[in-house]
């Protein structure tokens, strides 16, 4: 019979050392949830990487000593004076950019705080390639996506494309702090807006139905990011989040022109303000129904008859959802 020892009672001290340590263990797995699965590299290990360095411009003896440092480089770099267009150094400066960072299969893409922002708000000024990345309805954003693809000019400034999947995973790694994600999620809507308000009065057919389709995949994708951004949180932590993309979105000042006068102002405007009056606990739902209110304030703006209207609705409903499942699988993989 096997001999029975009796249990080894542990020092007081030591007892208190390990329930501090369970107790710090307990307390960290927030911040955990909140910045990513895992530590990333130190500043991903772009300080290391001469290939951005060269994209940036920046000499060996340039090298930034820091991440932070690096951060501003690459806002330099990649943005200009004016907002939204970029010359063709600074859009392959971005590109290399975001095609340095790197995972290894079957993880997420995790990023280092300090890059958080920084890369939020360049993406943001990027806002015309992001949105139409997300929707996938233009060819050229995906014939153009390779890495070795230069960028292209426009009608305005130079333009980029990456892969798909790869750019939902660094919006995903941005998003883990809500703050960021409600950068992205400003500019898209801008976009969107910006796209539904180019449609010339008295449009039909696919004139009239496109750019709707355009603006409900752009934002459904993005509530795919969304949705995979807060997947391993607990009901508590997503309400947090949920709470802070929504006072990041209403941070600015609320305009709501005239249609007429400024129609991309009066759509963002009058999305924000059904925003600011909803109830706090329906602000979640209100966010996640963006793509179709955006549609109906834009419609409803343009006196669109009541038939084609909710057809124009209930389309603008499908393309979203079909987008965000779309996003959610692609983060699957």
């Amino acid at each position: 019979m096997p001999e029975t020892r009796p249990a080894r009672r542990l020092p007081r001290g030591r007892t208190v050392v390990l329930v501090g340590l369970c107790l710090a263990l307990v307390s960290g797995i927030g911040t955990w949830l909140l910045l990513g699965r895992k530590s990333p590299e130190p500043c991903n290990g772009l300080l290391d990487n001469d290939q951005v360095m060269t994209s940036l411009g920046i000499t060996p003896a340039e090298r930034p000593p820091s991440c932070a440092d690096l951060a501003k480089a690459i806002t330099k770099a990649t943005t200009g004076d004016r907002p939204g267009l970029h010359t063709q150094a600074q859009a392959q400066a971005m590109k290399d950019i975001l095609y340095a960072f790197t995972w290894p299969y079957g993880e997420e893409l995790s990023l280092d705080p300090e890059l958080r922002s920084p890369l939020a708000s360049a993406l943001a000024d990027y806002s015309a390639d992001v949105y139409a990345r997300l929707h996938s309805l233009n060819p050229d954003y995906s014939v153009k996506s390779g890495a070795a693809t230069p960028p292209w000019q426009g009608s305005e400034g130079f333009h980029i494309s990456v892969d798909y999947r790869h750019l939902l995973s660094v919006l995903r790694a941005v998003s883990k702090d809500p703050a960021d994600h409600a950068t992205i999620r400003a500019a898209v809507t801008r976009y969107a807006a910006q796209d539904l308000a180019s449609v010339p009065d008295g449009a039909t057919g696919d004139d009239f139905t496109v750019p709707s389709a355009r603006s409900g995949r752009a934002l459904g994708a993005l509530d795919g990011v969304a949705l995979s951004t807060i997947q391993p949180f607990d009901d508590k932590q997503v309400k947090q989040w949920q709470a802070r993309v929504v006072d990041g979105l209403l941070a600015v000042p609320i305009e709501e022109p005239a249609f007429k006068e400024n129609p991309t102002g009066h759509i963002t405007g009058a999305w924000l303000q059904g925003l600011s009056t909803a109830a706090p606990d329906a602000r979640a739902d209100y966010l996640r129904a963006q793509p179709v209110s955006i549609a109906r304030i834009w419609a409803e703006a343009r006196n669109t008859a009541e038939a084609p209207k909710q057809s124009l609705l209930a389309a603008v409903e499908t393309s979203a959802n079909a987008a965000r499942h779309e996003a959610e699988r692609a983060l699957r993989q």
